[in-house]
């Protein structure tokens, strides 16, 4: 495929998606490609094609009386909606963290370093805050992110025992929960900082700047920007989905090694997940499964 296509699709591709049309079929045709759209009720064909001499053109197929082509072709005349970004970086690292309510399961904290020309890519794979998606979403813009993106992406995963020790040794100097997580967060910048120098970085705000900049030696000359509902940032967005990706993947392992449904959050259906493991194998090795700080754990009997 011509890049000059490549780089078409994926400006059209997400405005597509949010007039509720879906990819379902590419192929190569002489000059060019062919895609189909289509919605719940239809389908139409479109062929893109590019010449050094002509530029780049499409052609509308199907029906006249198709009731998508009008749509489309009003689509086609202005394929891509940029992302409003509320500041001028042209590359940038965005950190999130999955797991902190969640009494089973461990802490993760990811980066994002991405380019502002990649933002229409974001948009075609549908990446936007975690909490708006399925974890059958999560799990496909998960592998998309990696596939195309796999050395910019940055993660630190505490698995419950060593949560729980870490959490305890924080607890010992004064600090909390806060404090651990502006470690990971700092640690993930620093390594990603290292490797591509970014204009800017952005955090999903959880605590100050001063605690995050002081977790790390290393971020004191680093400056960033940390902001209360961060994820609608694009590059924060992908890295919250990156956090939640491997959270997902913890809880399917491990409820099928332990042959039973370990369920998210801290309600009450956790308390009789975590009750029934506790008799399985015993209350002091919850802790390999679960955060034992929570009050969660005061009610296993």
């Amino acid at each position: 495929m011509h890049p000059a296509i490549m780089k078409f699709l994926e400006t059209l591709l997400p405005v597509a998606q949010r007039h509720g049309l879906q990819l379902s079929d590419e192929k190569e045709i002489n000059y060019g490609v062919q895609v189909e759209f289509c919605s719940k009720e239809d389908s139409i064909p479109i062929n893109i094609y590019y010449s050094q001499k002509k530029g780049l053109s499409t052609v509308i197929g199907g029906s006249p009386k198709n009731k998508l082509r009008p749509l489309l072709t009003r689509l086609l005349n202005k394929p891509y909606e940029p992302v409003e970004i509320d500041h001028e970086w042209q590359n940038w690292i965005g950190t999130d963290e999955s797991g902190k309510g969640d009494f089973f399961g461990p802490l993760v904290v990811a980066g994002f370093y991405g380019e502002r020309k990649i933002l229409p890519f974001l948009q075609q794979i549908g990446v936007k805050d975690s909490k708006l998606l399925k974890d059958a979403e999560i799990e496909g813009i998960g592998k998309r992110l990696y596939g195309a993106y796999f050395e910019q992406i940055k993660t630190i995963t505490l698995l419950p025992a060593t949560y729980n020790r870490q959490y305890a040794e924080m607890k010992t100097r004064g600090k909390n929960l806060n404090d651990l997580l502006a470690w990971m967060h700092a640690r993930t910048i620093v390594d990603l900082h290292s490797a591509y120098k970014p204009e800017g970085i952005m955090i999903d705000k959880f605590t100050t700047e001063g605690r995050i900049r002081g977790a790390l030696q290393e971020m004191r000359n680093i400056p960033f920007t940390a902001r209360i509902k961060g994820e609608n940032d694009p590059l924060v967005a992908a890295a919250s989905i990156v956090a939640r990706f491997h959270l997902n993947r913890w809880f399917v392992k491990t409820s099928q090694e332990l042959e039973m449904d370990i369920p998210r959050g801290a309600g009450a259906i956790v308390d009789k997940a975590a009750q029934v493991l506790a008799e399985k194998i015993g209350k002091k090795d919850m802790s390999n499964y679960v955060k034992t700080h929570f009050s969660n754990y005061n009610k296993i009997k």
